[in-house]
């Protein structure tokens, strides 16, 4: 009878699809099964002879503790097969990592006293993927419920907004045309065309940040002279700079090839220095330059405007935040260009920076590699 129960037992630990691991009452291994020998990448038992439970790097010191208290513990934990090779643990033929169900149950004898420990162990990395997908799926919902809301108020108030202004200028030279002065009339024109400027520039920096987020941009990126492409996209920022009595400095060398798409980068630039332009006061000063390494090439624009605090730096191409800030003129901007600008550098596989002082001004500046 007793023989008998040792082969079943002896059966179930060889064929049992979970790993079994059995240890004396110092936490030295006795035998492992078939099992666990391929869980771990372990091509005999005698590779892992002498190996100690309580030498597992991946045990906590309170789960040792547990254990040798007589305690069952059930557990998960991410395999590391870089520590088991960190502290030459034994040989294995796996690499990186997995996740594990652990249960560590010790053997009592009839005085309560642990004896030894059975472990088993099934590998779960399937379903912690899987659990971890769908973190990051309703991550992803999330962040697209905070960016429609945002979409949606910026069609709301950003667009609206300027439209009432329109509406009421029309309406007054429309009504009192020959009742107010040629110089009136003149103003009220130059600010029609200022409101229908930014409002065109806000329309077009929306439709350019939907068509990337749908992915119906097509990325074509070719090499071609960055002085060259950028050229009128200056001379018209120049044109506003000047405006507002801006200095603005064109520091491109001529020789910069660059490999990008390049609509993407104009818009990039446009948005840059119009920003720029936006929050530097009358009599400031704004630079551009650009330098190319052996792997990226740098483009900056630095500004002696009004600057951005420490709290503030943090909201900048945060879809969800309500940071905002008037311009020097009391510009009005609704944060979607600096978005557009990040995603239109991270699909070149860049970065983009801010770094900023509060009344002494902004530089903003990103990399793309020079290999497309």
């Amino acid at each position: 009878m007793i023989e008998n129960k040792k082969n079943i037992f002896r059966s179930v630990f060889l064929q049992s699809p979970i790993a079994i691991e059995l240890y004396d009452e110092w936490g030295k291994l006795i035998e492992i099964n078939p099992a666990g020998l391929a869980m771990f990448g372990i091509s005999s038992p005698k590779a892992v002879e002498g190996f100690n439970l309580f030498n597992d790097p991946n045990l906590t010191d309170e789960m040792k503790e547990k254990v040798k208290r007589g305690e069952s513990i059930d557990y998960e934990i991410e395999f590391d097969f870089d520590l088991v090779k960190k502290y030459e643990l034994y040989h294995t033929t796996k690499e990186g990592k997995m996740h594990l169900n652990c249960l560590i149950a010790p053997w009592l004898s009839n005085h309560a006293d642990t004896i030894g420990y059975t472990v088993h162990i099934r590998d779960v990395t399937r379903r912690k993927n899987a659990e971890l997908e769908l973190k990051r799926i309703a991550k992803d919902l999330q962040q697209l419920n905070y960016e429609k809301d945002k979409f949606q108020s910026i069609i709301a108030h950003d667009l609206r907004s300027p439209f009432t202004g329109l509406l009421g200028y029309t309406k007054l030279l429309k009504e009192e045309f020959n009742e107010i002065t040629n110089e009136d009339k003149y103003i009220h024109i130059e600010k029609i065309e200022k409101l229908c400027a930014d409002t065109l520039g806000l329309l077009e920096n929306l439709l350019e940040w939907s068509k990337l987020q749908s992915e119906k941009t097509i990325f074509e990126p070719v090499s071609f002279n960055l002085l060259v492409e950028l050229h009128q996209i200056i001379e018209v920022a120049r044109d506003l700079a000047e405006l507002k009595s801006i200095k603005l400095k064109n520091n491109l060398a001529d020789s910069i090839e660059i490999i990008a798409d390049k609509n993407m980068l104009k818009t990039v630039v446009r948005n840059l220095l119009a920003n720029a332009i936006k929050f530097t006061h009358s009599g400031g000063e704004i630079i551009l330059t650009a330098e190319k390494s052996e792997v990226h090439t740098h483009l900056s624009v630095k500004d002696t405007g009004v600057g951005i605090s420490n709290h503030d730096l943090n909201k900048l191409f945060k879809m969800n935040s309500e940071f905002k800030s008037l311009g020097t003129n009391n510009e009005k901007g609704s944060g979607i260009g600096l978005l557009l600008c990040k995603d239109i550098i991270q699909k070149h596989n860049g970065e983009i920076f801010v770094e900023s002082e509060l009344g002494v001004g902004t530089k903003v500046s990103f990399k793309i590699p020079n290999q497309a």
